[in-house]
């Protein structure tokens, strides 16, 4: 039970972690907290592995933060709030992904693909291919839902050329990918 001699409350962790950076007392912390917080982890993403990954995130990102934690809250609820946008972030960055290869997998040629080929490593190889302002405006477009008008902001670059990126971008990365299908095939 947290508050005897021998298991100091969180807040007496915390404060130790933050004077002397205490690695047991962090240590102590993620033991007493990692069951709730895989379990929360659990019911946001629906997926175990996916969920083990952002709740050891969410440690990491709590132990950087830990000078930013109030007293005010129960550690608690200041660590699950992090999981909660720990969790957030991980999900739109997958959906993200999803709309990629969804974006992808609706171009001619690439609808006979199946999912799993398009897996992640198929997709970094066929950005890979690319040249580095396609690449940064095919990421931008398809990963960040960025209109061609918000990325010729972001990258200084005029519509024209953004819109030029695009096209030769995608027709490039159909390419690589036929390439894959072909070599793998």
């Amino acid at each position: 039970m947290p508050g005897n001699v021998f298991d100091p409350p969180d807040e007496e962790l915390v404060a130790r972690v933050i004077a002397t950076n205490d690695q047991r007392a962090f240590e102590t912390l993620v033991r007493r907290h990692q069951s709730q917080v895989r379990a929360f982890a659990r019911t946001v993403c629906l997926d175990a592995a996916t969920a083990d990954d952002v709740a050891q995130d969410a440690f990491i990102r709590a132990y950087k933060s830990l000078a930013g934690y109030r007293v005010e809250s129960r550690f608690a609820t200041w660590l699950l709030a992090i999981t909660y946008n720990e969790a957030r972030q991980t999900l739109r960055r997958r959906a993200r992904f999803k709309r990629l290869r969804s974006a992808l997998l609706a171009q001619p040629k690439l609808q006979s693909l199946e999912a799993p080929q398009l897996g992640s490593p198929a997709v970094h190889r066929a950005l890979a291919t690319l040249a580095p302002d396609e690449r940064s405006v095919i990421v931008l477009s398809h990963m960040h839902d960025m209109s061609h008008s918000q990325i010729a902001q972001v990258t200084g670059l005029a519509l024209g050329t953004v819109k030029s990126h695009a096209a030769r971008g995608k027709t490039k990365m159909r390419a690589a990918i036929d390439s894959q299908e072909a070599h793998n095939g």
